[in-house]
């Protein structure tokens, strides 16, 4: 079931996000006349661990709204979106599905809120970014009907594409809205 987490008791709410990886996608840019971009999935060397901190309702988002999926009083994962009314689109900000529930479809039923949503405020599209390393999340994404609608090699650093952390925008078509 899912619960409303109202800004007036959420704000600034912090969430420790944990994934593993064995690896990531390459991208490689070529611009001789014609530009030519690649985005190849290559193994690292070793696994792994990447863990971050974020928050809810960052004061940035000017229409986010949070919800939890709870089973009894245990919640079970975390999605939070934000209305982009300049264009129309439905940005997930946070999607958190807590460790111990992942491979349960939790996150599947975060998304699917996230496009129920998207229909009912007539939106035209769901986005949302991840990592180029984030290979599990890139794969759900995709799972869940996402597709790759750009990328930004200088969102979190001068060194994105040699640090192998490349921001990845994904979206998914609201269709019959």
């Amino acid at each position: 079931m899912f619960k409303n987490l109202p800004k007036e008791t959420h704000e600034l709410k912090e969430l420790k996000f944990v994934y593993e990886t064995d690896s990531y996608y390459d991208i490689s840019i070529r611009e001789s006349g014609d530009v030519e971009i690649k985005l190849e999935r290559k193994a690292f060397e070793e696994k792994k661990k990447v863990s971050f901190t974020d928050r809810l309702y960052e004061p940035y988002f000017e229409n986010a709204e949070a919800a939890g999926y709870y089973e009894g009083d245990e919640c079970l994962g975390i999605v939070e979106v934000n209305h982009e009314t300049w264009s129309n689109r439905l940005r997930i900000t946070e999607i958190l599905v807590y460790m111990k529930h992942r491979g349960k479809g939790v996150g599947t039923k975060l998304i699917d809120y996230a496009k129920r949503l998207a229909k009912e405020k007539k939106c035209r599209y769901v986005v949302l970014e991840t990592q180029s390393r984030n290979v599990p999340a890139i794969e759900f994404y995709r799972k869940n009907g996402f597709h790759l609608i750009g990328f930004d090699t200088t969102c979190y650093s001068n060194e994105d594409v040699e640090k192998k952390n490349v921001r990845l925008e994904f979206g998914w078509e609201v269709k019959g809205k």
